[in-house]
């Protein structure tokens, strides 16, 4: 377990057990971390370079062993942290030094937050139930109510209050719902339902992180497969490089200064920073995958989005190799600029020319982005008579790559 919070990684080694799970930085206090091995929580005070004050609450004999469950800080103040067993939610004032408060729930948490503009409010989801308390910091207080309402009864996985809203709460979950959508919902403290946001997928959701510089508060999404990203509160939702970012399950997300990082199930932890010039990003109708084509031609769309802060230009659009049956229209022509926060629409169009053979092309997309891979491959199957397209682009310079998105959901 490493938990770091300095500019560049630390060398490897091995800070405490061997399963590692939650880890919490302390709120206020610089260098203080708080983390839990199984039914062990400890305490570092060098930035987790070594934890050697275990600080475990008085679990009960039936809380003892604990495996997979939270532990939390209040942003606002240092030595607040929350520690789950198994039937208790358990509160320090102290750094861990006592537990004198706790509060029952029905099994061990898979999450719980702390309201970053107000220590009282603390919501910590346990299976499919969300509890909420707004007297976490109240003498005698540390009371807890049910506001799972009309959640649909899968495994809530995380709770998280808006960074800059102490009284609105967003809940991921885990599972199938049996339709597209069901899986991001946000409420209010004072509302009597949950309001579903969801992307139109149906897959798990893991993980959620804020980014309340920007109004409405971005949200991100930790899914099975990758990250979206919503920066219109939940109306429409994107993927976060789907180029770069491999299509792993990510099952933990950490939003800072600007910064997005998000932890994979055996795939790594990755970074994704705003860009300083200009960023191409995609989106593909169908992944260009034309499927059986019945009659011809077939169109399909290639958005072009410039996601950076500096002008993008395109030089070119076009098939490179493969088969000549697939096109891309000449309107709109090319060369051309595209401002920051712009994109643009090209139609590749699919004729074949002959029945029940696959059929594949290569297009190429020429631009001044400096971190655009060199050769970059989607590649779509299907079977019949059927097309897809194989996708690359080249840029000159070098520098950093931006965010990636799919398209808004009307």
């Amino acid at each position: 377990m490493l938990p770091h919070s300095a500019p560049s990684a630390p060398p490897g080694k091995r800070g405490i057990g061997g399963d590692g799970f939650d880890i919490a930085h302390d709120g206020q206090i610089a260098a203080q971390v708080y983390c839990r091995s199984n039914g062990t929580i400890a305490r570092s005070t060098d930035n987790g370079d070594s934890f050697p004050t275990p600080i475990t609450p008085p679990f009960l004999a039936p809380e003892q062993g604990t495996y997979l469950a939270a532990v939390a800080t209040d942003p606002s103040q240092g030595n607040v942290v929350y520690a789950s067993g198994r039937q208790n939610l358990w509160q320090s004032l102290d750094g861990g030094a006592t537990w004198p408060n706790h509060f029952p729930i029905p099994g061990a948490a898979n999450g719980a937050d702390v309201a970053p503009t107000n220590g009282n409010n603390v919501a910590v989801a346990v299976g499919g139930q969300v509890f909420v308390s707004t007297d976490a910091l109240v003498a005698a207080g540390f009371t807890f109510q049910d506001i799972t309402r009309n959640l649909p009864g899968q495994n809530v996985t995380r709770v998280a209050f808006d960074p800059t809203d102490p009284t609105t709460i967003y809940a991921v979950l885990s599972g199938f719902s049996g339709f597209l959508g069901g899986h991001v919902f946000r409420t209010t403290l004072g509302a009597s339902t949950w309001k579903d946001i969801s992307p139109p997928l149906d897959l798990p959701f893991n993980a959620v992180a804020l980014d309340g510089s920007e109004t409405p508060t971005g949200i991100y999404a930790g899914t099975d497969f990758g990250v979206l990203r919503s920066v219109d509160g939940g109306a429409n939702w994107s993927i976060l490089d789907d180029i770069h970012f491999p299509a792993a399950p990510v099952f933990d997300l950490a939003y800072h200064n600007g910064e997005l990082r998000a932890a994979t199930f055996g795939r790594g932890v990755f970074s994704f920073v705003k860009p300083s010039g200009p960023s191409i990003a995609l989106a593909l109708e169908h992944g260009l995958a034309f499927g059986t084509i019945c009659q011809r031609p077939q169109y399909l769309t290639l958005t072009v989005y410039n996601v950076g802060t500096q002008d993008l230009v395109i030089a070119a659009v076009q098939r490179l190799m493969g088969s000549s049956d697939f096109t891309v229209l000449s309107n709109p022509a090319t060369p051309l600029v595209l401002p920051p926060g712009e994109d643009i629409e090209f139609t590749v169009a699919y004729s074949p020319t002959a029945a029940g053979i696959p059929e594949k092309a290569t297009i190429r997309i020429n631009s001044n982005d400096p971190t655009a891979p060199l050769s970059t491959w989607l590649r779509p199957a299907g079977k019949g008579r059927q097309g897809s397209i194989l996708l690359s682009w080249t840029a000159g310079l070098s520098g950093t790559r931006a965010w990636v998105r799919s398209p808004k959901r009307s």
